[in-house]
């Protein structure tokens, strides 16, 4: 895949499947930032991580967890570069979202997104 940025900035990503055809490694030929996807019994994706170059950790950018329908009902995301993170949770009805929530690090809630369906 070509990633543009501004119409001028274009970056090879190359993707890499698991044994079950998911997106298991993404890396961007230009930056050479590699991100590794891993996924549940059920298939359903659950962390995208990264190496950090200078602890050679794996660092999360994205955890997701899901209920019992399959619902996602939270995704925390980390800030690039620093160990700030987001946590959104989601409320459902009827298999429709209806509700989004958005908590600090400190679990101070942030903001709020209301679906209306018609």
């Amino acid at each position: 895949m070509y990633r543009i940025k501004n119409g001028r900035d274009t970056s090879l990503i190359l993707f890499s499947p698991d044994e079950k055809n998911n997106v298991s490694i993404e890396k961007d030929t230009k930056s050479g930032t590699t991100y590794y996807y891993y996924y549940d019994s059920k298939n359903r994706l659950t962390d995208v991580v990264h190496m950090n170059p200078f602890t050679q950790k794996m660092l999360p950018d994205y955890v997701f967890e899901y209920n019992n329908a399959g619902l996602i009902t939270q995704m925390t995301s980390t800030e690039e570069g620093g160990s700030y993170y987001y946590i959104w949770k989601y409320t459902y009805s009827n298999g429709l979202r209806v509700r989004e929530k958005c908590y600090s690090k400190e679990r101070r809630l942030l903001g709020t997104i209301e679906y209306e369906y018609k």
